[in-house]
């Protein structure tokens, strides 16, 4: 097993256990399979920018305990937009996602006496111009996990990143591009571009393109799980015949035996990446 004394996870619902709680999240059975002490600081309903970076503000203010960790970050989905509400009675960060505006129906059953609801509702036609961009959605996400990267290598710490409902490597298709794991229903097209002068794209582009090279170097990454993501794992028909069984009773997210599967699929993945882990 890993030399480390700590397992420090995050992610959104899908890490902090949803209707089920920690108790029967993936994060407590890495911990059991590992013999790691767990820290999860997964919350529903976050976004990429606040796991990865409350994940590094948690690291900074606990240098101790982050050097004696084994980092496993889940990834939400990439299109969620992180803002910074300031209400009459208090503040908080929410996410709005391209969804809600693209859809006919994104804003059926919203409770609109939840005041930033209201706010977000009665503001849609003008609001809908600056959240409905999937490529820089997609960007932001890359922008997040190089962050997380380089903090964790400069640091020298022992990490993983998986993708936990899309896949952020997207796909090609009759010469466009697609965000990975959007549902056949919904295809999201992803601008990309190729360049021979990246000196001079980077200096004059200033639109949301997504550089294929980027895409490469994001896909390469050592210690990056894409495939299957965690959401695929719980949902598709197997040859077992288990897919439901992962997520009945907790609202399309792992159950407790999702949960537990999930964690030794971890395992295995963690032992093609870090030879101490046999």
């Amino acid at each position: 097993m890993i030399n480390k004394k700590y397992l420090i996870t995050n992610g959104c619902s899908f890490t902090e256990g949803h209707l089920l709680g920690n108790d029967c999240a993936w994060p407590k059975f890495l911990g059991e399979e590992l013999d790691l002490e767990v820290i999860n600081l997964g919350k529903g309903g976050t976004g990429n920018e606040i796991i990865t970076q409350n994940t590094i503000n948690y690291s900074v203010l606990n240098p101790d305990v982050s050097k004696d960790s084994l980092f496993v970050i889940q990834l939400s989905e990439c299109l969620r937009y992180l803002i910074s509400w300031d209400g009459v009675d208090n503040s908080m960060y929410w996410h709005l996602t391209p969804q809600q505006f693209i859809r006919n129906n994104g804003f059926d059953n919203w409770d609109l006496d939840f005041p930033i609801n209201k706010a977000i509702y009665d503001s849609r036609n003008h609001l809908g111009q600056f959240y409905t961009n999937i490529t820089f959605s997609l960007i932001k996400t890359y922008w997040n996990i190089i962050n997380f990267v380089n903090f964790c290598e400069g640091n020298n710490y022992s990490y993983l990143i998986f993708d936990g409902i899309n896949n952020h490597i997207p796909y090609k298709k009759d010469e466009k591009w697609y965000l990975s794991g959007s549902g056949d229903y919904e295809k999201y097209e992803i601008v990309v571009e190729e360049t021979d002068n990246l000196t001079e794209f980077i200096k004059q582009e200033q639109s949301p393109i997504l550089l294929y090279d980027l895409i490469e170097y994001i896909k390469d990454l050592k210690y990056y799980h894409n495939s299957p993501t965690l959401h695929s794992f719980i949902t598709t028909d197997r040859d077992d015949g288990l897919n439901s069984d992962y997520h009945e009773g907790n609202q399309g997210h792992p159950n407790e035996l999702g949960a537990k599967m999930w964690a030794k699929h971890l395992v295995k993945v963690l032992q093609e990446k870090f030879d101490e882990i046999k």
